[in-house]
């Protein structure tokens, strides 16, 4: 049995929401994996010539959304109850 925890508020307010909760340090580098993925497909736009479809960069945003849902609780818990604020959002994570 698998129990599937997201929160409603970090799929839709992501980066805010994380550093509201305090979560500043795992919010970076979320935001820095955000940009170097951008400046991915803008380099292989810019090498290549062929664009991106839209649907596929919507959908990558969508992923990264479901990512920040399902990681903000646990992120959270390790924060408040553990006292651990590490630098890395996907710690303590099993499937992702």
């Amino acid at each position: 049995r698998i129990l599937i925890n997201a929160s409603i508020l970090a799929f839709f307010f992501g980066p805010i929401y994380w550093f509201v909760l305090g979560l500043w340090k795992k919010n970076l580098v979320m935001l820095g994996i955000i940009f170097a993925v951008g400046i991915l497909e803008g380099l292989f736009e810019i090498l290549t010539g062929i664009e991106i479809p839209r649907a596929l960069d919507n959908g990558i945003g969508m992923g990264f959304a479901a990512c920040y849902a399902v990681i903000t609780n646990y992120a959270y818990y390790l924060k408040q109850v553990k006292g651990q604020q590490g630098w890395n959002p996907f710690e303590g994570q099993r499937m992702l």
